[in-house]
């Protein structure tokens, strides 16, 4: 094959895949047709959910009817994940992921499968899809990534203790186990940290990340959010209430041996309800998240190095090709750039390369990675890269 049409191919399979891809940058918000389900691009292997706290009952909507359906929405716990969204960027300048369902209860529930979320309704399930599409979306980009990521779920209960309830799929009955049962492979292989508790960044066992020292109930209770499971409030007493976890944390844990940890995150009602105590409540769980993250997940969560657009932009019929893609050692470009620079998953720069047009990367693990080529009169490329 002679080089001129070697570069045609590439060029052709380079705007196939380019022109198509959908642009999210980081901190921005996408919302769904007709805008009942919100999604906030991130660059942390963190995902925020809340589900129950919309407000909008839109008419063309019918109102859902199913035997045994919760209709009441969890009051401000949208107002919370979104202030604690913006506190988790203030405190390591980078963002979470967050999708937020918009729709009241009544309307959609997005903790549920779809035919009981929905209840039929085609413009409901649109959203259930959407909403969920991008959970799954984000969590893929974290599994092709080889990346640890965790998923919070956020609700508002109304029992009578006033606590935070985590759910990590274990029941109340299974939570009074003393800690050799409970820490056995049967339980923790049902929880939703099941990778967690096989690897996390100091070998903890499950108990230890359930309700040990560094679990985090444990983490909350030591910044003043009383909490349960956590060391000093290990299970539910037999008259307690407590939820132990719902659809969204069974589908988006690791029991089926994903990288992406879940816990749903139950805020008692008198917390969420009050403007100011909800406001110190935020404070606390972001400094807490940010503690759990790099004690199991990345020491270097607060000081990660994030980049503010993780999808390539389309390109013009100027754009710089680069070959061989997926790569062994060396990159190449077909023409010199001012500046090469190579991102990995978490939005990281991992290498950079001056005036030249060609960098060597075989030292890169197998994986997917970006590149960012920066030229004079303000050129500015994404490509996407993938080591084998």
């Amino acid at each position: 094959m002679k080089l001129h049409q070697f570069f045609s191919i590439l060029i052709f399979n380079f705007f196939t895949c380019t022109l198509h891809a959908q642009l999210y940058i980081a901190g921005e918000s996408y919302f769904s047709e007709n805008e009942y389900v919100e999604y906030m691009h991130g660059n942390l292997p963190l995902i925020l959910s809340a589900s129950h706290g919309g407000y909008l009952k839109p008419s063309e909507l019918k109102d859902r009817d199913c035997e045994g359906c919760t209709y009441i929405m969890d009051s401000r716990t949208q107002e919370l994940t979104r202030d604690l969204y913006e506190r988790l960027h203030e405190l390591t300048n980078c963002y979470p992921y967050a999708v937020y369902n918009l729709l009241h209860r009544s309307k959609l529930d997005a903790n549920r499968d779809k035919d009981i979320a929905a209840d039929g309704d085609p413009l409901a399930e649109q959203a259930w899809e959407y909403y969920h599409q991008r959970i799954i979306e984000t969590r893929e980009h974290f599994e092709n990534q080889e990346t640890k990521a965790l998923f919070l779920d956020f609700h508002g209960h109304g029992h009578e203790i006033q606590r935070i309830e985590l759910g990590y799929l274990m029941s109340k009955s299974e939570l009074t186990q003393d800690d050799t049962t409970l820490g056995s492979d049967v339980f923790r292989d049902r929880s939703s940290i099941r990778n967690l508790s096989q690897n996390n960044l100091n070998n903890f066992s499950f108990i230890d990340l359930l309700r040990g020292s560094v679990s985090l109930g444990t983490i909350f209770e030591d910044n003043q959010i009383p909490t349960v499971p956590s060391l000093q409030d290990p299970f539910p007493k037999v008259n307690d209430q407590y939820f132990s976890g719902g659809y969204n944390t069974f589908q988006y844990g690791s029991l089926d041996d994903s990288k992406t940890d879940a816990i749903q995150i139950e805020i008692h009602r008198d917390v969420r309800l009050d403007d100011d105590q909800r406001g110190e409540l935020v404070g606390q769980l972001a400094e807490s998240i940010i503690e759990y993250m790099e004690l199991h997940y990345d020491r270097n969560f607060r000081n990660l190095n994030c980049v503010i657009s993780t999808v390539s932009p389309p390109v013009d019929e100027k754009s710089i090709v680069l070959f061989p893609n997926p790569l062994n050692d060396v990159l190449y470009l077909s023409q010199k750039t001012d500046l090469i620079l190579v991102y990995n998953a978490l939005g990281q720069m991992i290498a950079k390369e001056e005036g030249s047009d060609r960098i060597n990367l075989s030292f890169l693990d197998k994986g997917n990675y970006w590149i960012h080529l920066i030229g004079h009169s303000g050129m500015s490329q994404y490509n996407k890269l993938t080591k084998i």
